[in-house]
């Protein structure tokens, strides 16, 4: 009698753990269309430090499924063993599924490893562009002043948006797509503040595509300085001048970056103003990825928690940002290392 109401309970338990374990695959297959859809964005092979980016978010959720999987399957096989005994089928079901489940997840572990050895190689040409934004202040310096005499008098189009681009990319460290889906109801002149709600992109044979932001995190106010508030205030200005002189033909958006006639641009015209504006006042041609990592680099390197410094760059987690710019870390570590050796050899001399 209590033999059977064990296999009772026993046959009851798989079918809790199937059923677990049904609901932990669908997730699986949600997280492998999130990494389509950052395959077909960035392409397949690309090894941008964005597209790497991008793609680790994707496994770093995809191995804590596998995790799930893995204790799942681990209560399974204890019930399995307890209930039906070592040499049973059903429990020897559960050993076969267990192992090929921890073999996937060592496989993905050294696929993120070897991603993040990819960023980090990425990370020297990053650490050379903080390193640049930091010892270069006078370039810098120079151009707030020329981008301040634009905001100043807006001409062209191109060097209005091309301005205003560059502005927002380093003061917020926002994503091309994310700048380009900008609409001016996500800014909060008032509170100085900018929501980061949805993305716009380019897809083949479809063509412009807004859609939300990547992940959870990916949604995001962002605080903006005093001056870049004000200069987007003269942006808009001149984009209603703008409109004016298009009339009827206007398409009305609400964007920040559109095309002459208020329609949605491309997130890569975004990198020909900006190309353009830079060249022409005798900058060198920063990409504009190199700025989204300028700013967070020097957010970081200046003492702002990496925390904070997550959060405003859209990461999902904070390791994402500390193992891409592990470089812009050490000059906080090593202040806090000579803050505590003042401190305590301090107080050994008072001693």
């Amino acid at each position: 009698m209590a033999d059977n109401f064990g296999l009772k309970i026993g046959v009851e338990g798989e079918k809790e753990f199937k059923r677990a374990l049904s609901d932990i695959n669908q997730s699986f297959k949600v997280l492998g269309s999130e990494m389509k859809l950052v395959e077909s964005e960035f392409g397949k092979n690309e090894n941008s430090v964005q597209s790497l980016t991008s793609k680790n978010e994707v496994l770093n959720k995809q191995i804590d499924a596998q995790k799930d999987k893995i204790e799942t399957l681990r209560k399974a096989l204890e019930n399995a063993s307890s209930s039906f005994g070592e040499n049973d089928r059903r429990t020897q079901a559960w050993v076969v599924q267990l192992n090929n489940a921890q073999a996937e997840l060592n496989g993905m572990e050294r696929e993120l490893e070897q991603s993040a050895d990819s960023a980090d190689e990425l990370g020297d040409e990053l650490k050379k562009a903080g390193a640049d934004a930091e010892s270069s202040g006078g370039k810098f310096e120079k151009l707030g002043g020329v981008l301040k005499g634009v905001g100043a008098a807006l001409g062209a189009a191109t060097v209005a948006a091309g301005a205003a681009a560059i502005l927002i990319f380093l003061y917020t460290g926002i994503r091309k797509g994310e700048l380009s889906a900008l609409e001016w109801s996500d800014i909060d002149f008032d509170a100085k503040t900018i929501t980061i709600q949805r993305n716009m992109q380019y897809i083949r044979k479809i063509g412009l595509v807004t859609n939300s932001t990547k992940t959870e995190s990916g949604e995001r106010i962002i605080s903006m300085s005093q001056s870049l508030a004000e200069f987007l205030k003269s942006y808009k200005a001149w984009q209603a001048e703008q409109r004016l002189k298009v009339g009827k033909d206007w398409v009305d958006r609400n964007r920040l970056f559109t095309r002459f006639n208020g329609d949605f641009i491309a997130p890569s015209t975004v990198y020909h103003w900006v190309k353009d504006f830079m060249v022409k006042n005798g900058f060198p041609d920063m990409h504009v990825h190199a700025m989204r990592h300028t700013n967070i680099s020097l957010l970081l390197s200046q003492g702002v928690d990496l925390i904070t410094a997550s959060r405003r760059a859209g990461h999902s987690r904070a390791s994402t940002t500390a193992n891409i710019y592990a470089h812009a870390l050490r000059r906080p570590d090593e202040a806090a290392a000579e803050k505590l050796e003042s401190l305590l050899a301090g107080r050994q001399v008072a001693q």
